[in-house]
């Protein structure tokens, strides 16, 4: 007999049983899948937190019985240690020289200019502070012992101590098979019998092990000759953590069968009412009376953030609840009752857009009558354009409703009640996604104007123009800024670029300009001199020559990167075989880099990587950056040089480990007369780079800077498709 004409409401009491029932499958199913890995046996054993447990009586058994082996009959010097001594001593008379030397300058000083009363004086002065000097590094050098001692000795009965309170949970049996020692806290050697009769035991070394922490002892054991045994024994005397956590892990193993075998009799409930609800006609019934009607009421852009929101719930509940915990409380209950209902609601939202997916014309309507297409209507209609009130006003009234729906929503969540956090949830949402963008989109494009507004009053005319974004009164705001900016910046930038040579070469050339000159202007005086022997003649001629190649050097730097920087370079772009410049450039400092004790290693992908490039002035990108390796390198290292390309680029780097500390921005690097020499007693200008940068930058690409600690790479990108400056 039909079921519809026995009893119309049979078959929403079915699908309710069905609901439950696939939601406490559900439940069990993401239960036993998040903890699979208890159901095998002694899963404990194969746990990271066994092994860990493991590693620590490893560790223990390590520092007492191998590294620290005999230490009470340690000398003080032996726990110390000779290395730890020795850079202690090395420390404090790091300290004793650097005033001996301050004070050895003064002394060489005051004798060179003859106050040989003065060099007396401090040479009494550094005798009388040495001694001194010398009292309180034996006393920090005491102290420091003294301390560390103490550390030691504590470190090491700590140690002790733990051993022995973990003896009782945990024996091991090791042989030194070097020296025939024998670790232990078992009276005997462990059998067979005693190994069968553990709780757990692994005898070491094997010839292979899966787990990483006993691949690691495992190691050990191998490489120190060592073979033993770890044992848990079944009984702990006392508390043992070890003890505690296996039984804890067998716990959760019985409850997973338990739930397997309530899963079992669950799946066959659930096929059984399914069977019996086709066969009756039963879900047809519910098709039939689904209150599609109602929930065609709910914009199509609202049903589908409910859906969203709803599956988020969904998942979350699943993934954290703590369903299957003794005892069953009201709480418990709750959560199914909840999770059951959700997936009822998701279970109508999702045949509903079934159908809607079928019936195009249907959807069409439903997606006019959306929320968004609404507020999109309202925000665009030609009436609203003609008065900002209007969007003020309407703007206004929905962020009150949100200040309204927060509390309510808050409310909602402390009691549980899930319709009004769900609202609250959804017109957060809708919110989020029409008004906030509009309100923010305005209020940027506002900022952006003020922003400009006052660089032009200021006279700053270097920032980009504003982005003139949509129709509005705003955009067309924007529009008129930006026609004045370009104005303004035609008729300045003239008359900039004439200043910019000059302003840079009084700003930037007093030091290194001045320190050659001075050194010419000094040797000169010397050769005034009359009855100078022709040695120191010879001599003083040739730092004079030396000088004047290196003032010469910086002026044409100098006047380089002016022209640089000013634009006014005429480049000769031309297809260039960069892989053959490259070497041309190394060839070139051949004799250089032989002659130093550095190591280029060279790695060119093809011997054909051809850009559109000015050749002289890319080799000159090359010789700049080889240069800068052989003077600022850290001798006896490496340089890597690497020129690789793919369809667009190609990219050259250079990468070496600095001689000096390079204590400031990397972009400091790139600015004029910056040396990676904060002493300037290297030979370089401090242009190279910037040179190098600005050369790559005509030619449309980039020269880029990355230190990691001490190492300098340098990567240079010439653009294949963008033209030269």
């Amino acid at each position: 007999m039909d079921i519809k004409s026995r009893n119309n409401y049979m078959p929403y009491l079915l699908v309710t049983v069905l609901i439950y029932a696939s939601v406490l499958a559900i439940l069990v199913i993401t239960d036993v899948v998040k903890n699979r890995e208890l159901l095998k046996k002694d899963a404990y054993f194969q746990s990271q937190a066994f092994h860990h447990e493991i590693e620590l009586d490893y560790n223990l058994i390590r520092y007492y019985h191998i590294d620290n082996k005999d230490y009470p009959l340690y000398t003080e010097q032996a726990k110390i240690g000779a290395e730890r001594s020795e850079a202690w001593k090395v420390t404090y008379e790091g300290m004793e020289r650097k005033k001996k030397d301050a004070y050895m300058e003064k002394i060489i000083e005051a004798k060179r200019l003859g106050k040989f009363d003065e060099a007396q004086y401090f040479q009494e002065g550094m005798n009388g502070e040495f001694a001194q000097i010398e009292n309180e590094i034996t006393e920090l050098l005491a102290t420091r012992t003294k301390d560390y001692l103490s550390y030691k000795n504590k470190e090491y009965s700590d140690v002790e101590n733990s051993l022995t309170s973990r003896s009782r949970s945990f024996h091991y049996y090791i042989e030194d098979q070097k020296n025939s020692s024998v670790y232990r806290n078992m009276d005997i050697e462990p059998k067979d019998a005693d190994v069968k009769q553990a709780l757990y035991a692994i005898e070491l070394p094997q010839t292979y092990v899966k787990n990483e922490i006993l691949q690691r002892i495992n190691t050990y054991f191998q490489k120190n000759s060592l073979k033993g045994y770890f044992i848990i024994p079944k009984e702990a005397r006392g508390f043992s953590q070890i003890h505690a956590d296996y039984m804890y892990f067998n716990s959760i193993r019985e409850r997973l069968f338990k739930e397997i075998a309530m899963l079992v009799v669950n799946s066959l409930l659930i096929g059984g009412l399914f069977l019996y609800m086709k066969k009756n006609y039963a879900f047809r019934f519910l098709l039939e009376n689904m209150p599609t009607n109602r929930l065609r009421q709910i914009p199509l852009d609202v049903r589908l953030l409910i859906t969203a929101a709803l599956c988020c719930i969904l998942v979350n509940q699943f993934n954290t609840i703590s369903f299957f915990k003794l005892p069953i409380r009201l709480s418990i209950l709750t959560s199914w009752t909840i999770l059951s209902v959700i997936l009822m609601v998701l279970a109508l939202f999702l045949i509903d857009g079934i159908r809607l997916c079928q019936c195009r014309d249907q959807f069409a309507k439903q997606w006019e009558s959306s929320l968004y297409r609404r507020i999109s209507v309202i925000l665009t209609n030609r009436r609203v354009k003609k008065s900002m009130l209007y969007k003020a006003g309407f703007v206004f009234s929905v962020t009150v409703l949100l200040g309204v729906a927060i509390p309510f929503t808050i409310y909602g969540m402390e009691e549980q009640i899930t319709g009004l956090v769900i609202c609250g949830i959804v017109y957060g949402l809708l919110y989020a996604i029409t008004i906030l963008p509009f309100m923010i989109r305005r209020i940027r494009m506002l900022h952006r104007i003020m922003v400009a507004a006052e660089q032009i009053a200021e006279g700053d005319l270097s920032d980009s123009s504003i982005v003139e974004r949509g129709k509005g009164n705003l955009a067309q705001l924007a529009l008129h800024l930006n026609n004045m900016k370009k104005g303004f910046k035609a008729s300045m930038e003239k008359e900039k670029k004439s200043e910019r040579m000059k302003s840079e070469l009084v700003t930037n050339v007093s030091h290194d300009l001045k320190t050659p000159l001075t050194s010419i202007i000094n040797y000169v005086d010397l050769l005034k001199q009359k009855d100078l022997p022709p040695e120191s003649i010879a001599k003083y001629i040739e730092v004079l020559d030396r000088k004047s190649q290196r003032l010469k050097v910086l002026i044409d730097d100098l006047f380089e990167a002016s022209k640089m920087a000013s634009g006014a370079v005429d480049l000769q772009v031309e297809t260039v075989n960069v892989s053959a410049l490259l070497n041309q450039a190394l060839a070139e400092f051949s004799d250089k880099i032989e002659s130093s004790v550095l190591t280029f290693r060279v790695h060119v992908e093809h011997a054909h990587i051809v850009a559109p490039l000015d050749g002289r002035k890319t080799w000159r990108v090359f010789e700049n950056l080889i240069s800068n390796a052989l003077k600022y390198a850290m001798p006896h290292t490496r340089v890597h040089l690497s020129l690789s390309e793919d369809q667009d680029k190609v990219l050259f780097t250079i990468k070496n480990v600095s001689s000096y500390e390079i204590d400031f921005h990397v972009d400091g690097l790139l600015e004029r007369f910056k040396r990676g020499d904060s002493s300037r007693h290297t030979e370089g200008s401090g242009l190279g780079l910037a040179i190098a940068k600005s050369i790559v930058e005509l030619q449309g690409g980039q020269l880029m800077i990355e230190v990691d600690g001490d190492l300098f790479k340098a990567t240079v990108i010439f653009d294949r498709n963008t033209s030269a400056a």
